[in-house]
């Protein structure tokens, strides 16, 4: 039943008002602009959420680098790639208990987890989500080079000061 409730209320703030605003620019997120939703949990507790517009989220993806980028994307592989280009895969996706997008390991609430939420814009649909778990969290940071990691770092210190140190998986990348 949590995970029904957390998918239910992915575009949710914690309160349970709508992200409404940029992370990054403050920019307003209206009902039809393309945007993506971050949320970090530990323990079963929300420890850090965002929402991120495409005007920010190309620009997260400067930030990468090339080596960086390449080793994210040789290690999401066949999985996250069938997931974003076919219904099928996206469809088994939704239709199984919360796994992770990447590795499939099962997701619980009380381990650490990644939420990601697509607002597309005039299309709405209850599949624009997907878990990444523990596992695929670890394995990204280790891939990231000392450049995106620190950015990375100081990018999630502006979002959250107080925030555990959650390193969001370059999926704006």
């Amino acid at each position: 039943m949590w995970f029904e409730e957390l998918i239910h209320q992915r575009m949710q703030n914690r309160d349970g008002t709508p992200l409404a605003s940029c992370g990054s620019c403050n920019r307003s997120l209206a009902s039809h602009d393309l945007f993506v939703v971050a949320k970090a949990f530990d323990k079963g507790r929300c420890v850090l959420e965002t929402a991120q517009c495409h005007v920010c989220l190309h620009s997260l993806q400067s930030y990468l680098s090339d080596q960086s980028r390449e080793n994210l994307m040789l290690y999401r592989g066949k999985r996250f790639n069938a997931y974003m280009t076919d219904e099928a895969a996206r469809q088994s996706y939704y239709q199984q208990d919360p796994t992770c997008i990447i590795t499939g390991e099962l997701i619980t609430s009380q381990e650490t987890f990644e939420l990601y939420a697509v607002h597309t814009g005039e299309f709405q649909s209850d599949e624009n989500y997907f878990f990444v778990g523990s596992i695929a969290i670890e394995q990204m940071s280790e891939l990231l080079s000392e450049e995106t990691r620190n950015h990375w770092q100081r990018f999630l210190n502006q979002l959250d000061p107080t925030g555990p140190e959650v390193i969001v998986p370059s999926f704006f990348g």
